[in-house]
């Protein structure tokens, strides 16, 4: 699913070397991204969720079996 229309960063950019944490474990620095654009960008696990009443989905339907 999609909460924002934005790169995101792969896994190995948080890692040391490319990432430097910040205040709190989830918070890290984009030092060295694989994507140049992320350069100096937050990364934080927190900018993609959304509150419920904001995600406009209500339910999941499925026609296969339950």
């Amino acid at each position: 699913m999609v909460m924002a229309d934005k790169h995101m960063p792969l896994p190995e950019d948080r890692s040391t070397g490319r990432g430097q944490p910040l205040a709190y474990p989830e918070v890290v620095l984009l030092v060295n991204p694989t994507d140049y654009v992320l350069r100096g960008e937050v990364d934080d696990k927190y900018q993609y969720s959304c509150e419920n009443k904001d995600l406009k989905v209500h339910e999941w339907l499925c026609y296969g079996p339950q």
